[in-house]
């Protein structure tokens, strides 16, 4: 076998240098591939960013559409509560049906001249009067006659206090039901 001898005559500092070269020209490389890995991935994550700033910013002008859509629905809601409210008083005033007019007229003609009304208290389902008279038959003929009324029922003396001839009394009495809830 024939050996082959390799003679170098550069010298031992010349080589080095050509192959520090080498590795500097080879980190450079490496240096310039990284560097431009970095721009694109930091390109990439900025695009990303201002893509989802952009979703971020349409969802939050969505939101504030529902916002003010949430705030006209609770006007509605409140216009709804006012309405429920004023159907239920006009549903308990004419499931009652009492025209007040004519229940007034009526107790002011049923009423005799010896007996003056103080106070008439009236709720949804009852009638309180408050009267005074010289004479008690007269009290009673008044009951009679509260009794006799279409609106009333269990028509009674609930208070009579006699001070100096003066009779003192309260009526109590209920209003009879009259229709049902309107649709």
């Amino acid at each position: 076998m024939v050996k082959t001898v390799k003679v170098n005559l550069i010298p031992p500092e010349i080589k080095s240098k050509r192959e520090t070269e080498r590795y500097i020209t080879l980190l450079v490389i490496y240096t310039i591939v990284l560097l431009t890995v970095f721009i694109l991935a930091s390109l990439y994550v900025r695009l990303g960013i201002s893509s989802e700033r952009a979703k971020l910013d349409s969802l939050e002008s969505q939101n504030a559409a529902l916002e003010a859509q949430i705030a006209n629905y609770k006007e509605f809601e409140k216009k709804k509560e006012d309405y429920l409210k004023l159907k239920g008083i006009y549903d308990t005033l004419y499931a009652s049906k009492v025209s007040w007019y004519r229940f007034l007229i009526e107790i002011a003609l049923i009423t005799p001249e010896q007996i003056s009304i103080k106070n008439i208290n009236v709720d949804e389902s009852s009638c309180l009067i408050q009267a005074e008279s010289l004479d008690v038959k007269v009290i009673a003929d008044y009951l009679i006659r509260l009794e006799e009324l279409n609106e009333l029922e269990d028509v009674w003396l609930d208070d009579l206090n006699i001070q100096n001839e003066k009779v003192s009394f309260t009526v109590k009495a209920t209003f009879k039901p009259q229709g049902g809830k309107v649709q």
